[in-house]
Order: C-alpha cells, then structure tokens, then sequence
C-alpha cells in the first residue's frame, strides 16, 4: 500500500486534481479506484511532469503499482517496456496486424489456464495492442492477467 500511497502523491503533485476511493468487492478485498484530472485536460499549461499510474497484476500479487513519468510519443507498451526494465520483471510481446501485445510478465505466460494479459486504461478495457495507444497523461493504466 505504501506503493500505491507514493504513486498517489507523486500524480496529486504532478495534476491538478486526484481522486482516490475504495472499493470493496464482495469477498471483502478493497481496490483503489483513482480518478487523475490533468492540466492539459482543463487547458492550463502544465508546468509538472506528466504521468500515469500504472498497475500490473497477476491474479495472485500486485507486481508494480506506481507513477510513470511518461515522454513524448510514449504508447503504452513503451510506458510499461521502461517500468518492467526498472523493476526487473520480465516481458515478452507478439506482434500481430492489429499490434502488439503482452504475452507475458514475471513467470505469466498468456494461454496458460485460459488467461492472457489483458489491459483497460481509465477502466476501460483496450481494443487496440498496447504499442497503438499514445499516452497523454494522466491515465491509469491497468494490466491484469485474467481470462478474456
């Protein structure tokens, strides 16, 4: 939770409104639910360093959960690409006509047990590979290994 609690301060300095609740699922296990307002959104300039926050989990663990500086140009496979590098976790993508996706982090392969590495960005679930979507700030991204 301290992760998480980091990653929160860093965006509350970075945008000019956070939200973050929790919620509560029916076997009783709370989830951070974050809303992120950026500048750019409320057309001030922003004079901060824009971000994301980005979440991976496997089901069993949650394996990064923190801000991302984010770059010009940066999608976000390249956002995850430098997150994984730093935390020392291992990533392996397939490219396919509609783009690349992840197929797998840490030690979870996509296809095994019928799960794949699935990604939302603000809760919403992504219909285009992870290369495809350009990153403006602000988003928080989610990757989770379930079944589709």
């Amino acid at each position: 939770m301290h992760g998480f609690l980091a990653a929160v301060l860093f965006i509350t300095a970075a945008f000019t409104a956070s939200f973050v609740k929790m919620t509560q699922d029916v076997g009783g296990n709370f989830t951070p639910v974050v809303t992120v307002r950026s500048n750019k959104v409320l057309g001030v300039e922003a004079e901060a360093p824009q971000a994301i926050l980005l979440v991976v989990n496997t089901g069993d663990q949650t394996i990064i959960n923190s801000a991302i500086p984010i770059q010009a140009g940066d999608t976000v496979l390249s956002a995850l690409s430098r997150a994984v590098v730093e935390a020392k976790i291992k990533i392996e993508t397939k490219k396919y006509e509609f783009g690349t996706i992840v197929n797998q982090l840490g030690d979870k392969v996509g296809g095994t047990d019928g799960k794949y590495w699935l990604y939302s960005v603000n809760g919403q679930d992504a219909n285009i590979g992870a290369d495809q979507y350009k990153l403006e700030g602000g988003e928080l991204i989610s990757f989770r290994f379930a079944t589709s």
